[in-house]
């Protein structure tokens, strides 16, 4: 509404907006005022956060993607993965251009997330990271994911000098994870979106914690980094996306359920105590907001054969909860 606000008359007889030649000049930035046009472009989820839009102007809509455009996409993203590999002399197998779909569609729980198009190239991107396979779960498609842009963060690459972090900044994944699952359980606990001020302060916040918490040594120049931080997450990271003026969420919902999930069990990499991780499950368990998450957080404590004291413990704690208290609907919904 801020972008609208602007000296526009509606023509009724050609059912079309008409603005200055100032303002032609200044909304379309061409020096020839008849090219271009203004409309917003939202998704299903993301658009209805947002205020109602008071003017007449065009919404489009991002759906997802048919099977044949699915398809369409995954096969031209083999051929361009074997094209790359080919001019660069990379010794690497020529994958079939129908492979990528094929497992797709093998797999339901990724089938459902790669018909919507941000997705769509998050998992073809992993597919290709990691040996042309993809994940069994969910919340490994994430993990993976989410590993592989600190990755590239954090790991000096030859065509990417820029996205080095490591060394100059003295930073790590576990830092960037952390900071990343604060961002997820602050906008999971929200409605609005986190605007840059708010980032500055999670990210600062953070890394005051991780120098106490450290046990080297290091001195981390504070106000340096929360600076090249907030725009490293808000140009590089590739996980953050501005909607809306001053308004910044995660590219894709399921992202930001995952952190959050992963920051009720870790806080700087480390995990948290049977007791910490019950009590944060116990505070959330009658938020309808925080059952995906929560979900999320019982899969991963299940999925390993290290965490299943752990799992079967708190389980056992939240089925006494409902028992002793009434606790019966969020309980039972959850497990």
């Amino acid at each position: 509404n801020t972008l609208l606000e602007r000296s526009i008359d509606y023509d009724a007889t050609y059912d079309k907006l008409t603005y200055s030649i100032y303002e032609q000049h200044e909304i379309n930035n061409t020096k020839c005022p008849t090219i271009g046009n203004r409309f917003i472009i939202t998704s299903r989820i993301e658009g209805n956060y947002f205020e109602d839009i008071n003017f007449y102007v065009p919404r489009l809509t991002i759906e997802n993607m048919s099977n044949d455009a699915l398809k369409l996409f995954c096969s031209s993203y083999m051929k361009c993965i074997n094209q790359i590999s080919m001019n660069t002399r990379r010794v690497i197998e020529e994958c079939n251009c129908d492979q990528l779909y094929n497992d797709i569609t093998q797999n339901k729980d990724i089938f459902h997330l790669a018909i919507n198009p941000q997705l769509a190239s998050v998992i073809a991107a992993v597919y290709n990271q990691y040996e042309d396979k993809l994940p069994e779960k969910r919340i490994d498609l994430y993990e993976k994911a989410i590993e592989k842009m600190i990755e590239r963060l954090v790991t000096s690459y030859i065509d990417s000098p820029k996205n080095y972090l490591g060394k100059d900044l003295q930073l790590n994944a576990t830092l960037l994870w952390s900071i990343l699952q604060d961002i997820a359980e602050y906008l999971h606990s929200k409605v609005e979106g986190l605007s840059e001020s708010m980032l500055n302060k999670i990210i600062r916040n953070c890394l005051i914690d991780y120098q106490k918490e450290s046990l080297k040594n290091s001195q981390l120049h504070i106000d340096d980094l929360t600076s090249k931080l907030v725009d490293i997450f808000k140009y590089q990271a590739g996980l953050l996306n501005e909607f809306g003026h001053n308004s910044f969420r995660f590219i894709h919902r399921t992202f930001q359920e995952y952190l959050a999930a992963k920051s009720i069990i870790y806080s700087y990499g480390i995990e948290r105590s049977e007791n910490i991780i019950y009590q944060n499950i116990h505070d959330k368990i009658g938020i309808p907001n925080w059952r995906v998450p929560l979900s999320m957080t019982l899969g991963i404590l299940s999925k390993t054969v290290e965490y299943n004291e752990l799992f079967t413990n708190i389980i056992t704690r939240l089925l006494k909860d409902e028992h002793d208290i009434s606790y019966q609907q969020s309980s039972t919904l959850l497990v």
